[in-house]
């Protein structure tokens, strides 16, 4: 953006411009991606999208009906999800990339809650060079003993279902007026959560690699067994810096 713009315009509207056109979370299951995910939309305004939350709104939308073309492949996906493997990359545009290209088109800032796969970050990085697009990197970095644990007390509220709460009461504080707070049956699954960690651990270094030399993301690493709002902190004042 020209320097002289920036005079003419309120100081909301230079933060925004300033941010990056793409902030992308990665981390094991229970680092917060999600949550800080939430919190940046919430905080500026960005597009929250999730590659895991399409693929479960796919399922939970064709699974149950066995008259319908696309049935047999969610119930495909969802044999693949509940024993924590990655679906293919095909299966994952064909559930998740349209909506996304579409934010993109629409010059949208999007804050994505991880990419599922190698292909899928490929194809962000690839994709953030095709359009010019200034990318943020974010690590949360956290052992299994830790994410076992947070899992194992994780509530949503059925409103807010792309969005974790530490424990019940605090999902509860969220619900809408006759709702209660509900688990999904992936965090107790402690071999999916494994399997989950095991995929990431193996990736995380061609992950980081695909995303800051090809796709000239800048990159920052941080330790989520912090606190929420430590973690938030964190970023933010990362942001404040660009």
């Amino acid at each position: 953006m020209p320097s002289f713009l920036l005079t003419f315009l309120p100081l909301f509207l230079i933060q925004y411009f300033m941010l990056p056109d793409i902030i992308l979370l990665d981390g094991p299951v229970g680092s917060g991606k999600g949550t800080q995910a939430y919190l940046l939309n919430q905080k500026f305004g960005y597009n929250q999208f999730g590659f895991s939350n399409e693929l479960r709104d796919f399922v939970d939308t064709y699974s149950q009906d066995s008259n319908h073309p696309n049935y047999s492949k969610a119930v495909e996906i969802q044999e693949i999800m509940q024993k924590g493997d990655n679906v293919s990359p095909e299966d994952l545009f064909f559930t998740a990339g349209n909506k996304i290209e579409k934010l993109i088109a629409e010059n949208k800032k999007i804050v994505i809650d991880s990419a599922k796969n190698i292909e899928a970050f490929q194809w962000l990085a690839d994709t953030a060079r095709k359009h010019g697009l200034n990318g943020l990197f974010i690590r949360l970095n956290l052992s299994i003993d830790i994410s076992i644990e947070r899992l194992s007390h994780r509530y949503y509220a059925p409103n807010l279902k792309d969005v974790p709460f530490v424990n019940y009461d605090q999902a509860l504080k969220n619900c809408l007026p006759g709702q209660i707070p509900i688990r999904r049956a992936d965090d107790e699954n402690k071999e999916r959560v494994f399997r989950q960690y095991e995929l990431y651990s193996e990736n995380e270094d061609k992950i980081k690699d695909i995303m800051v030399n090809q796709g000239q993301f800048k990159c920052l690493d941080i330790f989520a067994s912090d606190s929420i709002e430590t973690v938030f902190d964190n970023i933010l004042e990362y942001l404040q810096e660009l």
